[in-house]
């Protein structure tokens, strides 16, 4: 072996080191491969006093926290990275790092063939050898002469092995020096691994996109391509969220024909990594995961706590719609546990319960009962997306509804298609008959807003107000638009 042939035992050490977390980039156990070098080579130098570099000085100084003193990785981590992913790996292998085992660190991250980190893992030890042998060399740090087991936490150890707090000094040291090597490796290997989730997630949002257009279904989870992959990691991460009340709203704001705001649209603004994910997507990755009523629970909850806070903030009592599915709608217990709900912030008249229409309204027992029920309780139903999906028109003369939502497609084509025109002129005239109001959406511009005002309809929503903001800017816009009070 070449190790026999190398009369200087820190080349000695720092060979050894460098081949030992070499094997391990490569996914070999290194420890195990150069155990007989281990033993034939440094272990001996334990107890021999003239020698420096030994098996404990070796495991105690240049493997702390395992291979490529991996502990300064994991501070690393935890001290600039800004994903979830990577600072939960991180928290999750602190406690076995503490005691060098970092396996799921060098596979987790991964490290093994992970050009990225090549350099640190291998650079770092040979540093921390490096200082440890100079500290020894200039009389500061006594040698280590005592057998050290290797699981022995980083501190303990320094001060085990040389029986001094100078040990445990030299290890922070090391500590500090391989943290500040490990930064800038990881900031590179987060914005690589940024950079690829971002195509991928707009990969994915454009395949959906396509399934959406279409109004067919799609099993994202079921898929084994990249965006599959990175679906998985959506819907892992997005039902965490859900379960930790991370669930953002956003608020568009609903206008009158004085464009003055009477209320606003709650609607998801999920983040991954962030990147804002696509709200359908994010909706359709909860319903096949079978979380989409625990994530309806939650933006309910988060519409009642931010609807009081816009309360006391504008001083008056605006209303804010809520998307919901028809299958919810239908449950008897959603329903019974919606008006508790409500009722336990004192919010009936205030949150209206938007149904979309792409899933008809018809075919489901409980809906009829349920939707009295609601209205007993003094809670709202709106139709959302009314116009070009299912629902008939003899199914709106037997329910009652707060207003309806014409279809975004509809109002963006009304200035170059005379059919568009002609049907949203009678869903404004279906609703003065019915007795239920018309809300259209996607009004981008003015153009749009005065033709809908010539056909009757009197209340507005889209970009020529406003976009979906958080609630703070929508209480900001409030009350820039409502000069007085729309309550009088």
């Amino acid at each position: 072996l070449i190790f026999n042939y190398i009369d200087n035992e820190l080349i000695n050490g720092l060979l050894f080191t460098f081949t030992l977390n070499l094997l391990w980039f490569i996914g070999i156990h290194g420890g195990n491969a150069l155990d007989h070098v281990s033993q034939a080579i440094f272990v001996p130098n334990i107890t021999d006093t003239n020698s420096i570099v030994s098996k404990s000085f070796l495991d105690v100084f240049g493997q702390m926290g395992g291979s490529g003193a991996t502990i300064c990785l994991i501070f690393a981590i935890i001290f600039v990275a800004k994903s979830k992913n990577n600072r939960t790996l991180a928290n999750a292998s602190l406690p076995m790092i503490a005691f060098n085992i970092n396996e799921l660190a060098i596979f987790g991250l991964p490290i093994v063939l992970n050009p990225i980190m090549l350099i640190p893992f291998v650079l770092v030890p040979i540093v921390s050898i490096l200082i440890a042998y100079i500290a020894t060399i200039l009389g500061f740090l006594p040698v280590v002469n005592v057998s050290v087991n290797w699981s022995i936490p980083i501190f303990f150890s320094g001060y085990l092995a040389t029986q001094s707090m100078n040990g445990v000094m030299v290890q922070l040291v090391i500590l500090v020096v391989g943290i500040l090597i490990y930064i800038p490796f990881v900031r590179l290997l987060e914005n690589i691994q940024l950079t690829k989730e971002k195509s991928r997630l707009e990969s994915l949002t454009t395949s959906f996109k396509q399934y959406e257009i279409k109004n067919s279904s799609i099993s994202l989870l079921n898929m084994t391509s990249d965006i599959g992959q990175m679906a998985k990691l959506l819907v892992v991460q997005l039902k965490k969220d859900v379960c930790d009340h991370n669930i953002t709203l956003y608020y568009q704001p609903q206008v009158n024909e004085f464009d003055q705001v009477i209320g606003a649209e709650a609607l998801l603004r999920w983040k991954y990594n962030d990147t804002f994910v696509y709200p359908p997507l994010a909706i359709a990755l909860a319903r096949e995961d079978n979380f989409l009523d625990l994530m309806t629970w939650e933006i309910l909850n988060k519409a009642c706590q931010d609807i009081k806070y816009i309360h006391s903030e504008t001083e008056s009592y605006l209303h804010i719609s809520v998307n919901i599915v028809a299958r919810q709608l239908d449950d008897i217990a959603f329903v019974e546990n919606l008006i508790s709900l409500l009722s336990s912030y004192n919010l009936e008249r205030n949150i209206y319960l938007e149904v979309t229409e792409e899933t008809s309204l018809t075919g489901f027992d409980n809906i009829t009962a349920n939707i009295n029920l609601l209205r007993e309780h003094n809670i709202h139903i709106a139709i959302d997306d009314f116009g070009m999906g299912q629902t008939s028109l003899s199914y709106l003369k037997t329910n009652t509804f707060k207003y309806v939502k014409i279809d975004g497609t509809l109002v963006s084509q009304i200035l170059t298609n005379p059919r568009c025109v002609q049907i949203i002129s009678s869903i404004v005239s279906l609703g003065k008959s019915l007795n239920y109001e018309v809300i259209a959406e996607f009004v981008e511009n003015i153009e749009i807003k005065n033709e809908l005002l010539k056909i009757g309809c009197k209340i507005f929503q889209g970009y020529y107000y406003s976009p979906a903001v958080t609630k703070d800017n929508f209480i900001k816009y409030f009350k820039e638009t409502n000069k007085v009070d729309i309550n009088k």
